[in-house]
């Protein structure tokens, strides 16, 4: 699952991954302030990994072009709805999980590598 895609839209600050969102509203404010400066033309042209839909109030995890396998897509799938599962019992009960910050968390997809640092883990993964 290797793409040289991140690696050159990196500099640009509407792809990869994004800084947290506390809020809708915050995401929102964030697309009409590329709107206004001529940046995009719509939520549409923001190219997060990650990224709520801006027209329809969803996730979308834009993270994997083709899998290699239907093996693969079917557990991509599981995955990301037992991640968002795991969100939406969290929010639901008033809790929340630890955010790390963008600064923390590097892929590098074209060399298969995905390093995230925290202030209690160093982990290293390349194939």
């Amino acid at each position: 699952m290797k793409s040289y895609r991140p690696v050159i839209w990196k500099p640009f600050p509407r792809n990869g991954i994004p800084d947290p969102m506390a809020s809708w509203s915050e995401f929102d404010n964030y697309v009409q302030s590329l709107v206004r400066v001529g940046c995009i033309d719509n939520g549409k042209k923001i190219w997060w990994d990650i990224r709520p839909h801006p027209f329809f109030q969803t996730i979308e995890f834009r993270i994997c072009d083709v899998p290699a396998s239907m093996e693969d897509t079917l557990a991509i799938a599981a995955l990301c709805q037992a991640l968002v599962a795991t969100l939406a019992w969290l929010h639901k009960r008033g809790m929340s999980t630890h955010v790390l910050p963008r600064k923390s968390i590097s892929c590098r997809s074209a060399t298969s590598a995905c390093v995230i640092r925290s202030a209690n883990c160093w982990t290293s993964s390349m194939t």
